[in-house]
């Protein structure tokens, strides 16, 4: 609804490898793409880029794949936003007017300044780790449903 499918694989996939990081030290692309039910192609430039901007380690060969690092599970999910979709969702027109602002404002604006600033705030005060449960088989399951809505 608010977010790219690049955000939400990237989310997916980083709590993933972390609830399996006790099972296997690595886990490969096509592996998770199959567990997620995503497209590998899509997941791999996903997770590649992830990788750069330092969310994923990558390890190259037969037993090779990602992993979180720890460090990754404490940072802000808002730099998880950045690093996949930018922040233009809070400067962006809800009616992609061009100009749009508390001073020349469209309309939606005062409502939806106040909806992008709670939506700021989540991701700010949340870090990415605290999204893992304890029981990692619920938390697998919700990563995995059979069908997203496009």
């Amino acid at each position: 609804m608010f977010f790219s499918k690049s955000f939400g694989y990237a989310l997916r996939g980083i709590l993933y490898i972390a609830a399996c990081r006790e099972q296997q030290a690595f886990v490969q692309t096509d592996s998770l793409a199959a567990e997620l039910g995503v497209p590998r192609h899509f997941l791999g430039k996903v997770l590649k880029t992830l990788s750069r901007q330092g969310f994923l380690h990558s390890s190259k060969g037969q037993r090779g794949g990602f992993s979180v690092p720890p460090s990754v599970l404490e940072r802000p999910l808002i730099e998880l936003l950045a690093a996949t979709d930018g922040l233009a969702i809070f400067h962006t027109c809800v009616l992609r007017l061009r100009s749009c602002d508390s001073k020349q404002p469209c309309p939606l604006h005062p409502h939806f300044s106040q909806v992008q600033e709670h939506i700021r705030a989540i991701l700010t005060n949340n870090s990415i780790g605290s999204f893992l449960e304890p029981d990692k088989a619920s938390l697998l399951r919700s990563l995995t449903v059979d069908e997203i809505v496009e």
